[in-house]
């Protein structure tokens, strides 16, 4: 209970005042209060408590309830007067009994005093701040990194996803701190004060262009000022540049064209190579490529813009939004109607691969017109059940094109570029190849051609829906950048919580860490963390997109050779940015703590470490850092972590057994066994659950593993 912390500045924790913010709602006829929020901490004879208190006003009756800590949920208040600038309640204390709170109200100001111990004998001394509510747009402005003198860095960021409330840290303490704002450029942090209360109130302050540019922390009538960290990533374009020019000639690419996306920003975009090699034209970021499947990335963006338009359901059947005649004629009815939107999304309709009047005549493939489109679906049988696994389908998403033109009213392309691609400013991006040669469109090459000579493109004529799209890096970054703003509010052309369901795993594909969103492949991957992606080929033309929600960096690889090309150049960029980014990036102990609970070993051996750069000896961290160093298979960090957190006093039950684990990865099974001992006589709970665990299954016949489960002993 006694968790007193140091709040280098911003707070200076006592045994006797505690600083509580309220959160009202008035009365809209006579202003008074009807509803109170307060949070904040009590200090009481030495103890410290976190403390909730929600207040309601009834027909001029105030009643209320109480959080303490982990000891009292809900408790209800009695005897609450507040009336005449003057806030009283009781609580009942499990250990001291009734408690009495006291204070005078000033304003937004009440500062009072605790009663207890049976006579009323003040204890302690509180004060209350009235906040106001801010909207999640209005506090993201104040997000970012500020750099104070004799402070270091201090970080302001969301305390959730959600962003409803900010909280505050310097940059390397192992805790932080809610803000609750009291003006719309001010704020106050749960923190305790003084003996002598002394207020700490943080002030951000505009610049030029109304952007926040300073922070001021005020306190005792003192301020300092510090200035907001720009936050800058750059990417080392030497190495880069290298890699991709040895692949170009190791792999005998014609060229190819790259981009690089942090936040709303293209930072990174250049050319390699040739966009035709008998003309040597260069390849450059306005260089226009097939984009292959990323059309499908399109095409699930287009179905839900139609979802939240209210025009179709996920679940809808797929006949349903085709001709009358048109249907699955030699698939069973049974089986038919579970073929739906979202099974075309995830690709476990059971449909084949590819449409299957398709034909390849002189290298190249034929035209479809829809007539063909609907002549496929009439004679095509499932390939397997519906929904039995996921099976990859170009044909599913050539139907869902053609279900987009018929509840549109319109072609694909028409409709593509008027709900999506003309309001994300993607100009350059159409649903068919360019018309004529043109310089802007590379040419293509086939990864079976040893001499790299030019092959036609692959026109997918009035059924684009799988593959047919033109797009260049400088329109797909757009996109890519709109993809990373997932579940902001009042996101357009699709809403943002819409978005974001498009990259949640929905089924898996072959391995446990790779599933399926709605249009998206989603890899989580130990070592690098969520990443969404989609590639593309199309003979002689390849294409990759990938982004991390987490970092906020994407990638945008155009080649014009096929085969896995872009898969190849792609999945090394997105994973080298990733990696450029976390070194850059300073993470808060929220994150780190997250990571670790949430068993997300890549992010959170990034975000400890990132923790460990300015406090390298604080135990709690340096234990998380090793247990994701062990699960990522660093053995010899884990240990080391491990032994640090120890000597600096983190739990030696919790430690010992992770030493232990480690021990028994290597090997070494005396060691093993002497670490579980220290664990158990350090307290170790859940004890049988070890004798469970795979990484001790060569232990178990040892008479001295046997022995930990002696209950006797």
């Amino acid at each position: 209970m006694n968790r007193i912390h140091f709040f280098t500045a911003f707070c200076l924790i006592s045994l006797a005042w505690v600083q509580i913010h309220a959160e009202c709602i008035h009365d809209r006829h006579n202003d008074e209060p009807v509803h109170l929020k307060y949070v904040g901490r009590a200090l009481i004879g030495g103890q410290e408590y976190d403390i909730g208190v929600h207040l309601e006003r009834s027909s001029e009756k105030w009643s209320g309830q109480i959080d303490v800590d982990e000891i009292v949920f809900g408790q209800f208040l009695s005897n609450v007067q507040f009336a005449n600038r003057a806030l009283s309640f009781s609580v009942a204390h499990p250990q001291r009994g009734t408690l009495r709170f006291e204070a005078d109200v000033q304003g937004k100001i009440a500062k009072g005093v605790i009663k207890g111990g049976g006579q009323g004998k003040k204890i302690g001394q509180f004060a209350l701040h009235q906040t106001v509510t801010l909207t999640t747009a209005e506090l993201s402005k104040f997000v970012g990194r500020y750099k104070m003198p004799a402070l270091g860095n201090v970080l302001i960021y969301p305390e959730s996803a959600a962003g409803h409330r900010l909280r505050v840290s310097v940059l390397g303490l192992s805790f932080a701190k809610p803000l609750f704002a009291i003006s719309e450029n001010e704020f106050l942090p749960y923190v305790a004060t003084g003996s002598n209360p002394v207020e700490t109130r943080l002030e951000f302050v505009k610049g030029k262009h109304n952007q926040i540019e300073k922070l001021i922390v005020h306190r005792g009538g003192k301020a300092i000022t510090g200035d907001r960290q720009i936050d800058s990533f750059k990417v080392s374009s030497k190495r880069i540049e290298s890699w991709v020019n040895a692949a170009l000639d190791d792999r005998k690419i014609p060229g190819c064209s790259i981009g690089i996306i942090h936040g709303n920003d293209l930072i990174y975009a250049n050319g390699f190579g040739y966009a035709d090699l008998e003309s040597k034209t260069s390849a450059k970021p306005a260089t226009l490529y097939q984009i292959g499947s990323i059309t499908k990335t399109l095409t699930a963006t287009l179905v839900m813009i139609l979802a939240e338009q209210g025009k179709l359901h996920l679940d809808d059947a797929v006949v349903d939004h085709l001709p009358k005649s048109v249907s699955f004629q030699k698939i069973p009815p049974e089986q038919r109607r579970l073929i739906t939107i979202r099974r075309l999304l995830t690709h476990t309709s059971g449909l084949p691969r590819d449409v299957g009047n398709r034909l390849n005549r002189d290298g190249s493939k034929s035209v479809l017109k829809i007539q063909d489109l609907h002549r496929a679906i009439r004679e095509t049988r499932l390939r397997r059940p519906v929904n039995e696994r996921w099976d990859y389908s170009n044909f599913g998403f050539a139907v869902l094109g053609n279900v987009i033109e018929n509840i549109a009213g319109t072609n694909y392309e028409s409709f593509a570029r008027k709900k999506l691609l003309q309001p994300l400013g993607m100009s350059h991006t159409r649903a068919s190849i360019p018309s004529g040669k043109t310089k802007q469109f590379a040419t293509h090459y086939w990864i079976e051609d040893p001499d790299r000579r030019a092959r036609p493109a692959w026109d997918f004529g009035q059924v684009p829906g799988a593959g047919g799209a033109v797009s260049n890096v400088n329109d797909l970054a757009k996109f890519i950048s709109w993809q990373m703003r997932a579940g902001q509010p009042s996101l357009k052309p699709l809403n943002g919580a819409s978005l974001a369901q498009m990259h949640q795993p929905t089924t898996l594909r072959r391995r446990k860490e790779n599933s399926m969103g709605i249009g998206w492949w989603i890899d989580d991957q130990p070592v690098f963390g969520k990443i969404v992606k989609h590639g593309g080929e199309t003979d002689g033309h390849s294409s990759f997109v990938a982004f991390s929600p987490d970092h906020k960096v994407g990638v945008v690889v155009l080649a014009n050779l096929g085969g896995d090309t872009a898969d190849f150049l792609g999945n090394w960029l997105i994973k080298h940015v990733i990696s450029e980014k976390r070194r850059q990036t300073i993470a808060n102990i929220d994150q780190a703590v997250a990571y670790h609970h949430n068993g997300d070993w890549g992010n959170a051996k990034w975000a400890n470490q990132s923790l460990l750069m300015s406090t390298s000896k604080h135990g709690p961290t340096n234990y998380r850092l090793g247990v994701a160093s062990f699960h990522l298979g660093n053995l010899a960090t884990a240990e080391s972590s491990l032994k640090i957190a120890s000597t600096n006093g983190y739990s030696p039950a919790l430690v010992n057994l992770m030493l232990a684990r480690i021990s028994a990865v290597r090997g070494e099974h005396p060691a093993a066994i002497r670490y579980l001992q220290e664990a158990r006589k350090s307290g170790l709970k859940n004890i049988e659950s070890i004798r469970q665990e795979s990484t001790f299954a060569e232990l178990k016949n040892d008479p001295s593993f046997k022995a930990l489960f002696d209950k006797s002993k």
